[in-house]
């Protein structure tokens, strides 16, 4: 369960609820500016969120596998680093393409979903 998960993984459920408190906080400016810059900084952040949640399936994954070698753990380290590069540029496509959000706007957004990953860090190692 997903209460379960958090317990065990703190670090992780810490970055992904910061940076889903940040997507919503750049939703709701959006909707009392109505401008779209912001709707383009909340989809950032959802990119930088998508990033950690697909991060944290993969560690998912990992565990369960009964016998980990080398060789193993480091195909999935190449694969998810490629998923991860693969899905941000996918969800920028489909941001700056199909919805229309300017381009900054938009890494801004990941940009400040990426602080709130090393924020999260840091938050976490100090405390």
């Amino acid at each position: 369960s997903l209460v379960e998960w958090t317990r065990v993984h703190p670090e992780l459920a810490r970055i992904a609820s910061l940076q889903a408190v940040l997507v919503i906080c750049s939703l709701v400016v959006s909707l009392y500016n109505d401008v779209v810059p912001v709707g383009a900084l909340a989809y950032g952040c959802f990119v930088s969120l998508s990033n950690t949640l697909l991060l944290a399936w993969r560690y998912e994954q990992g565990k369960f596998r009964a016998s980990l070698n080398a060789r193993w753990a480091l195909r999935q380290a190449y694969r998810t680093a490629i998923e991860r590069y693969m899905l941000i540029v996918f969800l920028l496509a489909v941001g700056y393409k199909l919805l229309g959000f300017l381009p900054l706007s938009m890494l801004a957004g990941f940009v400040v979903g990426q602080v709130g990953w090393i924020l999260a860090l840091v938050k976490f190692k100090a405390g």
